[in-house]
């Protein structure tokens, strides 16, 4: 969103139509490969490369779709892992009939942020209000 505007509020100072310095640079960021697919959105839309004034240089290996959302899937999973290693994230190991904690709204002072529960089956928890 902020290169969008960025794009518009240039167009817009140098005089330029805003429509056409969107549609612009819309035209280039499609035709430009991404980094982890190697390939562009527009070309892995329509299957052919769109022809703009880019510098391209040709390579020589063509992959399949298959290869591309491999390749993209394996590039998240590595992000994923980094991510969870850096918020020292762990595996939930909660059952069926576990006592859980479930925050509740402050209904006074002396009112506690959390009160226990009861999970009664896979993704559903007995619980009350307290008033």
């Amino acid at each position: 969103m902020r290169t969008i505007t960025k794009v518009l509020q240039t167009a817009s100072i140098e005089g330029k139509n805003v429509h056409q310095a969107l549609y612009g640079f819309l035209r280039q960021y499609r035709a430009t490969p991404h980094s982890t697919t190697a390939k562009s959105p527009a070309e892995l839309l329509y299957g052919r490369k769109i022809k703009i004034r880019l510098p391209s240089v040709e390579i020589v290996k063509q992959e399949s779709v298959a290869d591309v959302r491999r390749k993209d899937n394996e590039q998240k999973k590595k992000m994923k892992e980094r991510v969870d290693v850096h918020m020292h994230t762990k595996q939930s190991n909660l059952g069926i009939g576990d006592s859980v904690l479930v925050k509740q709204q402050k209904t006074n002072v002396l009112s506690t942020p959390f009160d226990i529960q009861s999970q009664v089956e896979k993704m559903k928890y007995s619980w009350s209000r307290k008033r």
